[in-house]
C-alpha cells in the first residue's frame, strides 16, 4: 500500500479469525490510513512505528473485547508502539499540522491510538482503566 505499511500490517490478529476488509470503501480507507501513518512516521523522526491493531472485522473486534463503536471497524484508525517515549509522540503530533480526529494515549497497553475519521475534531484523551480523560496525562 505504502513503502512502510502493509495490508496484512493493517489487519494482523491473533484470535483466529478471518480479518480481511470486505468492501471497497474499507479498502480505500486503509490506504488512506497507511498514507497518514507514513506521516506519523515521518513527524515522529522518521523511524519505524509498529502498528499493534489496524482494521478489525466486527467479529475480530467483538472477540477482542473492543467497543462497539471503534473506528477499527471502519479502516480509519490504527494502534501504533512510537519510536520515542508515548508521551513524547503525543506531544509531537498534537503539536504538528496532521489532521487526525482522535489522539489517544494508552500508558497500560504501552500504545497509542489514532483515528483518522472524519470530522478531524483533534481530540486529545489519555485512557485511564476504563476511562477518558481529556489531554495527555503521563502517569
Amino acid at each position: 500500500m505504502t513503502p512502510h505499511f502493509s495490508v496484512r500490517e493493517l489487519t494482523i490478529t491473533n484470535t483466529g479469525l478471518v480479518n480481511l476488509p470486505d468492501t471497497e470503501e474499507i479498502q480505500a480507507r486503509l490506504v488512506q490510513l497507511a498514507m497518514n501513518l507514513e506521516h506519523v512516521r515521518a513527524i515522529l523522526g522518521r523511524r519505524p512505528i509498529y502498528i499493534s491493531s489496524g482494521y478489525r472485522t466486527p467479529k475480530v473486534n467483538q472477540a477482542i473485547g473492543g467497543s462497539k463503536t471503534s473506528d477499527h471497524m471502519t479502516g480509519y484508525c490504527a494502534d501504533f508502539v512510537p519510536p520515542v517515549r508515548l508521551v513524547e509522540a503525543m506531544r509531537i503530533i498534537e503539536n504538528s499540522w496532521l489532521p487526525f480526529d482522535q489522539l489517544i494515549l494508552e500508558q497500560a497497553q504501552g500504545i497509542v491510538h489514532i483515528s483518522f475519521a472524519p470530522p478531524f475534531r483533534r481530540q486529545i484523551l489519555t485512557r485511564q482503566g476504563n476511562s477518558y480523560l481529556p489531554g495527555t496525562l503521563s502517569a
